[in-house]
């Protein structure tokens, strides 16, 4: 974030990992502070002290104000579920059970007010 800070300037944007948002900086009003600087968005769930990349809704991030703070932002670009491998799941339910989860993200998305938070 220093650098976000000391270098003022629309050629610096930022991307915005929400797993380790919660891992490393849950104090930290990033969102707030950088969201119309923000260039990608990176959705992973995670225990809030290992860097997880988790299926979210598996972890302790709250998806409903979360989801809420990223629309909140100027940033309507894509965002990435970045998702490590389910080992207890073959591949084609944890594909499964992402879309899914992509899901439960779109619905929270459209549900929240962006004034209300």
């Amino acid at each position: 974030m220093a650098v976000l800070d000391a270098l003022d300037t629309p050629f610096v944007r930022a991307c915005y990992d929400a797993g380790h948002h919660n891992c490393y900086g849950q104090d930290d009003a990033f969102l707030d502070r950088f969201g119309a600087r923000l260039c990608s968005i990176h959705l992973h769930d995670n225990d809030g002290r290992h860097d997880q990349h988790l299926l979210p809704f598996t972890g302790t991030i709250d998806w409903p104000a979360e989801m809420a703070r990223i629309k909140k932002t100027a940033y309507r670009g894509p965002i990435t579920l970045e998702l490590g491998g389910t080992p207890e799941l073959p591949m084609e339910e944890h594909l499964l059970a992402a879309s899914a989860a992509a899901d439960r993200l779109i619905a929270l998305w459209e549900a929240a007010e962006t004034d209300s938070i």
